[in-house]
C-alpha cells in the first residue's frame, strides 16, 4: 500500500522546538510528531529524542515506547515534549499521544479527532499519561500537527485547505492559516499529511 505524505515544520524563530518525520517499514507507515516545551528548557532535545527513538524502534506498540521514554528522563535530555506516534498498517491506524499535539481524520468536510481522549498535561518527561488510540484511515486525509496549527488556525480554514487536491499546496495553506495578518507565527507549526 502506498501513501502520499507531506511534512512541514515551520519554526516561529530560529530552529524551533517542533520535530516530525515518517518512517516507512515493510508492513506499515509510521508517523511521529513532537512539540518540545519551550518554557521548560530542553524542549527541542526532548522532541528530537522522540523522533530518534521512533526511528530506532520497530513501533509495534506506540504507547509502550512513549511510556518508556517518559520513564527515562535522561533519554529526553531532561526536557519535556508533546508526542503523537502512530502506525498505519493496511487501513488501520494504531497510535498513542501525550499533550496538545493531535491527529485528525478529515473527510467530506468532517473532522474526527482521533486523539481527543489524550491528556494535555503532564507532558512526556514529566510523568505523562500516555493515551492509546485507534481508527480506520479509509479515504480520509490524516493530519497530525502541533498546537501551533490547531490553536491558531480556524477549523473552517483547515477544512478549506484540506479540500485542495495537492498535499504540498494543502500544507502551505495550513501554515498560512496559522499566521497573523502581518505574516508572523505565534508558535512553531509542524504537520504531517497522509493520504492513500
Amino acid at each position: 500500500m502506498t501513501f502520499d505524505v507531506t511534512i512541514r515544520i515551520v519554526p516561529r524563530r530560529g530552529a524551533g522546538e517542533d520535530r516530525a518525520t515518517t518512517i516507512t517499514r515493510p508492513d506499515r507507515l509510521v508517523v511521529v510528531l513532537a512539540d518540545g516545551a519551550g518554557g521548560t528548557g530542553g524542549g527541542a532535545a526532548a522532541a528530537e529524542a522522540v523522533i530518534s527513538a521512533a526511528i530506532a524502534e520497530p513501533i509495534r506498540d506506540p504507547a509502550a515506547l512513549l511510556e518508556a521514554l517518559d520513564g527515562a528522563p535522561d533519554r529526553l535530555g531532561r526536557g519535556e515534549t508533546t508526542a503523537v506516534i502512530l502506525a498505519i498498517a493496511g487501513d488501520r491506524i494504531t497510535g498513542a499521544s501525550v499533550g496538545d499535539s493531535a491527529a485528525w481524520l478529515i473527510e467530506a468536510g468532517a473532522i474526527t479527532d482521533i486523539t481527543s481522549d489524550q491528556q494535555r498535561k503532564p507532558l512526556l518527561g514529566a510523568g505523562a499519561i500516555v493515551t492509546p488510540f485507534g481508527a480506520t484511515l479509509g479515504s480520509a486525509i490524516l493530519l497530525v500537527a502541533s498546537d501551533g496549527l490547531f490553536k491558531y488556525a480556524r477549523r473552517d480554514a483547515i477544512l478549506r485547505a484540506v479540500a485542495m487536491p495537492d498535499l504540498e499546496a494543502v500544507a502551505d495553506q495550513l501554515v498560512a492559516a496559522a499566521r497573523l495578518p502581518n505574516g508572523a507565527l505565534q508558535d512553531d507549526v509542524s504537520l504531517v499529511l497522509v493520504r492513500r
